[in-house]
C-alpha cells in the first residue's frame, strides 16, 4: 500500500502545483514511475548513480523520486556550480545519467567529455542539443510501478522489504 492509495481510500484529491503545471496525486505517481522505466529500459540499475543538475521544479521532483524508485542513487547537483566543480561531483561520484534543465545543458556538456562515467544526458523538459536525450523521449509509456527491490533501516522504524513501493 502506498500514500497515494491511502489518501484515495479516504477521498483525498491532492494536487500539486507548479506554475501552469498541476497533478493530482495519481499523475504524480504515473509520471515517476515513467522516469523510473525509463531508467531501467536504459539500462541503469539499481545502485547507479544519477546526478539532478536542475532547479527546483516540479520536474526536479519527478526525476528525484523517480531515480529513487528505480533502485538508483540520486546526487542532487548545485546549479549555481561552475563547470569545474560541477565536473568534480561528476567525477567523484560515478554518475553514470545526469537530468539537467536545458538553459544548464550547455555546463554539462563542457565537462561530460572529462566524466567517463556519464553515458546519457537527459534535458528536461525539451532539449535544443542534438547530443542529449529529450524528457519525452527518454520517459517509458509505462506508467506501472517498476518492480525493484528496496530495503528500509532506521533506528526508528521497523525494516520494510517490498518488492513494489
Amino acid at each position: 500500500m502506498n500514500y497515494y492509495s491511502v489518501n484515495s481510500e479516504n477521498g483525498f484529491k491532492g494536487t500539486i502545483i507548479y506554475g501552469e503545471r498541476t497533478y493530482s496525486y495519481q499523475e504524480l505517481n504515473e509520471e515517476v514511475n515513467r522516469v523510473a522505466n525509463g531508467l531501467m529500459e536504459h539500462g541503469f540499475e539499481k545502485g547507479d548513480k544519477v546526478a539532478l543538475f536542475m532547479r527546483n521544479s516540479d520536474y526536479f521532483m519527478i526525476t528525484f523520486y523517480g531515480v529513487v524508485r528505480a533502485g538508483c542513487v540520486a546526487v542532487p547537483v548545485n546549479f549555481r556550480l561552475t563547470a569545474i566543480e560541477t565536473d568534480y561531483i561528476l567525477t567523484q561520484s560515478d554518475t553514470k545519467c545526469v537530468f539537467c534543465d536545458e538553459e544548464l545543458a550547455s555546463i554539462i556538456e563542457d565537462v561530460r567529455g572529462n566524466v567517463a562515467t556519464v553515458t546519457s544526458v537527459v534535458s528536461v523538459p525539451h532539449s535544443t542539443t542534438n547530443k542529449n536525450i529529450e524528457w519525452a523521449d527518454f520517459l517509458s509509456t509505462n506508467r506501472e510501478q517498476p518492480a525493484v527491490y528496496v530495503s528500509t533501516i532506521s533506528r526508528h522504524y521497523h525494516v520494510i522489504h517490498q518488492e513494489k513501493f
